[in-house]
């Protein structure tokens, strides 16, 4: 009966490490490419536009970079988004 508790909760740890993928991307490999990707979004906004995104970019950023770093999107297309239908394509 302990041989097979053991052998379970093996099996269950070893299940839940496949499920853990981390981060796919490190901070330092996100912060170009969000930054990159902010300045493509405000060249075709109105001026007032702008005005609020960069009053909101402190609050978008951690957010950006938590996604960025899941590794659910390409970089090099996160990188040349111009707009959130854009992103929708960068998806993996």
């Amino acid at each position: 009966m302990k041989k097979m508790i053991y052998t379970a909760m093996l099996l269950s740890l070893i299940a839940g490490m496949g499920n853990c993928k981390g981060n796919q991307y490190s901070s330092a490999e996100c912060e170009p490419v969000i930054n990159q990707m902010l300045v493509n979004f405000t060249k075709d906004l109105q001026p007032e536009e702008v005005d609020k995104l960069a009053t909101l970019k402190s609050q978008l950023l951690p957010m950006l970079q938590k996604e960025c770093m899941s590794g659910k999107y390409e970089l090099e297309c996160l990188k040349n988004a111009t707009n959130i239908a854009s992103l929708q394509v960068c998806k993996k």
